[in-house]
């Protein structure tokens, strides 16, 4: 099952750096928190993602990170 994300974290930053934005602190903190703790849980069950990037972090409208792309 697929979760719709309306853009990703690669977005994000490229959007900031045309309109020269940056990610609110509060935004970045809680989104590294959620990337770590998906990291942590999927690690702990004995996968990995081995190819992590801006791009395949997606965040959903409730501005929620989804890991994505486990190749």
């Amino acid at each position: 099952m697929f979760e719709y994300c309306h853009r990703t974290l690669a977005e994000v930053i490229d959007n900031g750096r045309a309109t020269n934005e940056f990610i609110r602190s509060a935004d970045f903190t809680r989104w590294a928190t959620e990337i770590s703790h998906g990291l942590e849980y999927i690690h702990h069950n004995g996968h990995y993602h081995g190819n992590l990037m801006p791009l395949s972090i997606g965040i959903d409208y409730f501005e929620v990170v989804k890991i994505s792309d486990f190749g």
